[in-house]
């Protein structure tokens, strides 16, 4: 490779190295018509895991996730599909590693209802057999509800970032919802908005911040980006509008964080309708911009940076899609850049001569780089896979005898999975965060006759009730199991405030309706 001193020229020498070197990457995945990788991860016996959605062939949008695993080389050694293509459509966005070395799958599915897409979470083994699965049903029609990435917290539970696409969608269009470790919903946090000029948004990424919260990157309308940050309740600690007064626009697509607790960014900023040049940003870690650079400079009027991974504190290696021509659009490159943390290119190295930003980027466990791009032929999709070392020349392919699998004791098998989930769940029945925590418990709600009120987790011996003009309506004890019910035929109809405080002087709250 060819440090850079002249961007034109290391563009021209960079082309070049790529044709005349001969190397064994990247390996290529194409097994039905249209194969497309979202996601991979590098697994604990050294292999890599995909996961992604193929479809039966070009004039059918109904589609098989998949998930694949290959060895350190890239050589597939098993891969599983989930759902029937000829009845409806499943996808994989995501995929972690559980703690018990099994795969946490996210994505969505029309299954219950065609054309109407719902979030499903499926959770494997370390033998690739489902655990568990769980998806939520959303009722509004014509709707498009998935999840788009998963974090794992420290006791096994899971927060997931939603995204909500529809005509009807309207109020809130992305939300986290938690579930325990065996894909129960427990809660969800749905981030309304009243702004009318909001008409579109969406949340990237998910990811774990140093500091044990939650980072969200996304964008509203087209263009718009934000950071947004939060606790694992999912309460705002601090959101950012990264948008730029210059050009029409510009976008965030993914983030990483220093250990000082910056967060680098990477996107485009749209100057026109046809030109938009790859960018880095800065974020402090309290949510200040600090800078956006075009990391071209002004020399390139196409393309966009992707993932991006930090490299011993001082480094940034990051995807990039990449033109010196506006069009035809197709035309162009995508590339593996290395910079320093002010958007300095030090070297870098073109990987394809498509414009195609490649979508994962993960280091290896013998200090290498793997790359994973989806490319689009006419009628055909498939995905590649880039090795390189940390110089960004292409790597050597291993010779070591590894292992894979280990943690089974049989032989995986490639197969086919019906998607059939033990968990239907409709996540507007979901209660909110401070709702799950509340103590008091009560079904049904709304209520006619009855309500069933339970205190749990809470030392309270009495419960006492308010009716919306704030005056007193029932004042009742609880019985040994801390429960008790509440005849409310006689009521009037309207809103109530259960109410009871603690022996450590906590007060709690409920609302009741009563219809």
């Amino acid at each position: 490779m060819i440090k850079c001193k002249n961007l034109i020229s290391i563009l021209l020498v960079v082309l070049i190295n790529t044709i005349t070197l001969a190397q064994d990457w990247p390996v290529t995945y194409s097994f039905r018509e249209n194969t497309s990788a979202q996601d991979f991860i590098i697994d604990y016996d050294n292999g890599y895991v995909f996961v992604g959605v193929e479809y039966p062939d070009s004039t059918i949008r109904h589609g098989s996730a998949f998930i694949i695993k290959t060895d350190v080389n890239g050589e597939m050694l098993w891969r599983k599909y989930f759902g029937r293509p000829e009845n409806y459509l499943t996808y994989i966005n995501d995929v972690k590693k559980t703690a018990d070395n099994g795969y946490l799958l996210t994505g969505g599915t029309d299954i219950r209802k065609l054309e109407n897409w719902n979030p499903f979470f499926i959770k494997l083994n370390s033998c690739g057999d489902m655990d568990w699965c769980t998806i939520l049903e959303c009722e509004i029609d014509s709707s498009y509800y998935h999840s788009v990435e998963s974090v794992i917290l420290e006791d096994g539970s899971i927060i997931s970032l939603l995204n909500l696409i529809g005509s009807q969608a309207v109020g809130y269009h992305k939300s986290l919802v938690k579930m325990d470790e065996y894909g129960m919903p427990l809660w969800v946090k749905q981030y309304e908005y009243t702004d009318t000029s909001v008409y579109f948004e969406q949340g990237h990424h998910l990811r774990k911040t140093a500091d044990s919260n939650l980072l969200i990157d996304g964008e509203e309308n087209v263009f718009e980006p934000y950071l947004l940050k939060t606790d694992n309740k999912g309460e705002t600690i601090w959101n950012l509008d990264w948008s730029l007064p210059i050009g029409e626009g510009n976008n965030i697509l993914q983030t990483v964080q220093d250990a000082n607790g910056n967060y680098y960014s990477t996107g485009a900023i749209k100057e026109s309708n046809l030109v938009y040049r790859p960018v880095l940003y800065k974020t402090t870690h309290d949510g200040m911009q600090v800078f956006h650079k075009y990391i071209f400079g002004d020399t390139i009027p196409k393309g966009g940076l992707g993932p991006i991974k930090l490299y011993n504190g001082n480094l940034l290696y990051c995807a990039a899609s990449w033109s010196t021509e506006v069009l035809p659009l197709q035309l162009g490159h995508n590339s593996v850049i290395m910079c320093d943390t002010l958007g300095n290119i030090l070297y870098m190295k073109n990987l394809d001569d498509r414009f195609v930003l490649p979508l994962g980027l993960e280091f290896t466990y013998d200090n290498k780089i793997a790359v994973m791009s989806t490319v689009n032929f006419p009628g055909k999709e498939k995905f590649y896979l880039y090795k390189l070392n940390m110089n960004l020349e292409y790597a050597p392919l291993n010779t070591q005898q590894l292992t894979y699998d280990s943690l089974c004791d049989h032989e995986i098998l490639s197969d086919t999975l019906d998607l059939d989930c033990d968990v239907f769940v409709n996540i507007d029945e979901l209660p909110t965060q401070s709702e799950y925590e509340n103590p008091i418990k009560l079904w049904p709600n709304p209520a006619s006759s009855k309500v069933n009120i339970k205190v749990e987790k809470c030392a309270a011996h009495k419960i006492k009730i308010y009716n919306s003009l704030g005056q007193m309506v029932s004042e009742t004890k609880l019985s040994l199991d801390a429960s008790v019910v509440i005849d409310v035929k006689d009521w009037n109809k309207g809103i109530y405030i259960i109410y009871l405080v603690d022996k450590k002087a906590n007060a709690y709250a409920r609302k009741l309706i009563v219809n």
